[in-house]
């Protein structure tokens, strides 16, 4: 990857009204910490850790229960985890609930010198989730969410900036297995 056109941060697939659309905005975007040294957690905020990870929704209550310590040490720890970008919440869904089940993956070959227009181009497209500018065969790869195959064959042979393309190849996304990754899979 040499450069992201658009990350999933980004991604504005036009369901949010403007003012739904401003309040989201006001969210601070997750700053990933660097650790310098390795970060060591005893038995409780391992086990908050995995709680949370299975279900970002319990409550102070029922993780207190769990772990075996009072509700104000749950909301202590994890505040304190929090602060420090140890560890942080976000929503995973999937496009298919909003309007958007149709999934594809886009490699496009262009020309040094149009590989720009057509970032510039995709990163106006609202069904565009994530692409980047990469090395390789392919000067894009480009993920998008569609609301039907139609719209997936009108991006694929009407587009503007296909003008500026050499080679389109796609692949239709059948399954999804997995859409974010953990970082706390290994606690130990």
């Amino acid at each position: 990857m040499l450069e992201y056109i658009r990350t999933l941060h980004d991604w504005e697939p036009g369901i949010l009204t403007e003012t739904q659309t401003a309040q989201i905005r006001r969210i601070p975007k997750t700053r990933w910490p660097q650790f310098t040294d390795p970060v060591v957690l005893d038995r409780e905020d391992k086990a908050l850790v995995r709680l949370v990870v299975e279900n970002g929704r319990a409550s102070f209550e029922e993780l207190s229960r769990l772990v075996g310590i009072s509700e104000q040490t749950v909301k202590r720890r994890l505040d304190k985890m929090r602060q420090s970008g140890l560890l942080t919440f976000r929503a995973v869904f999937d496009p298919a609930l909003i309007g958007l089940p149709v999934a594809a993956l886009l490699w496009i070959r262009a020309r040094p010198s149009r590989v720009s227009t057509v970032a510039e181009a995709l990163a106006g497209q609202p069904f565009l989730r994530y692409a980047a500018i990469i090395m390789g065969d392919y000067q894009i790869v480009a993920d998008f969410r569609l609301p039907s195959k139609e719209a997936l064959r009108e991006l694929m042979l009407e587009a503007e900036w296909l003008e500026h393309v050499d080679r389109l190849e796609s692949s239709l996304i059948l399954e999804t297995l997995k859409q974010s990754r953990v970082l706390a899979s290994d606690l130990g």
